[in-house]
């Protein structure tokens, strides 16, 4: 069964979260540079990570990860992507482009309202924005078989090709057993 094929849950910890984000966004971008923006503590002008994808001809981009507890219902808001996309205009480069990031549920709503705060933000200048749930990053791991291993390592491509070889081998042990009883 293919990483995509299986609910796959988000890190609890927003820590893990940020860090998945980071090894994801370095593959994606293909920039290996890319970093973690400053410590906790510190601020962050609404990105957590920052990068130069190799597409991007030199230009920075940037995604602000916020983990939401499904278990309680919380999901990313149009506020929430207001006050980080503002804070995100004091981001040293400017950014060309800013994603947000979230373990809540994809939400159509929220791209649609990202595609309008783009327009909004290219006529002044500024940055494009997009929202990716859950569901989006999980499509992205699912292209970085590094990543599943990294992160979830018992849904890793080799894992699971071992598994399954010791499977057959078992039934190759067991079924003599079985057919002699």
């Amino acid at each position: 069964m293919d990483f995509n094929d299986k609910q796959i849950l988000p890190p609890k910890n927003w820590q893990t979260f940020e860090d998945l984000c980071l090894e994801l966004f370095r593959r994606e971008w293909a920039d290996r540079t890319a970093t973690k923006n400053g410590r906790s503590g510190q601020p962050q002008h609404g990105t957590d990570i920052s990068g130069r994808p190799r597409s991007a001809a030199g230009k920075w981009h940037g995604v602000q990860c916020k983990g939401k507890d499904a278990a309680y219902g919380a999901e990313l808001t149009e506020k929430e992507i207001i006050e980080e996309a503002e804070k995100a205009k004091a981001f040293k480069p400017a950014l060309e482009h800013w994603i947000i990031v979230t373990t809540a549920a994809k939400d159509g709503k929220l791209e649609e309202f990202a595609r309008v705060l783009t327009v909004k933000n290219e006529a002044a200048g500024l940055f494009s924005v997009q929202a990716l749930g859950w569901a989006d990053l999980q499509g992205m791991i699912a292209n970085h078989p590094e990543v599943i291993a990294q992160f979830y390592p018992d849904q890793a491509p080799r894992i699971q090709q071992t598994l399954r070889k010791l499977e057959i081998i078992l039934v190759w042990l067991i079924l003599p057993l079985v057919l002699m009883n």
